[in-house]
């Protein structure tokens, strides 16, 4: 009886020990797992962070480009706003040359008259 009370004893302890060692392995799989999600959740926060920087670079630049226009709009309204002054002052001097001319024709002939 006491043979049979160690045998049963054994089995029973090896099959703890069997069971324990199962019990070892998954959680040396569940620790092998958390590390490797550890990793990837790194990955995912290194390249969630470089499309942040990507994307803010991306808006800087719009930024600068609509900037970059505006200014050239600008630039050239007041070239047009130039263009229309200088046409203005040289239809008016255009006019003065005109009349002077006049006038020194209008001398020519009285000169000539008087001679």
């Amino acid at each position: 009886a006491a043979e049979e009370k160690a045998t049963s004893a054994e089995r029973a302890f090896s099959q703890q020990e069997s069971i324990a060692a199962k019990a070892e392995r998954e959680a040396q799989r569940s620790v092998s797992a958390l590390e490797l999600a550890r990793k990837h959740g790194a990955e995912l926060q290194a390249s969630s962070d470089s499309l942040r920087e990507a994307l803010n670079r991306a808006l800087q630049q719009r930024a600068e480009a609509q900037a970059a226009a505006q200014a050239a709009e600008e630039a050239k309204d007041k070239a047009h706003a130039t263009a229309e002054a200088a046409r203005g002052e040289l239809m008016a001097a255009e006019r003065i040359a005109t009349e002077a001319a006049e006038r020194n024709g209008l001398r020519q002939d009285e000169l000539a008259a008087e001679q």
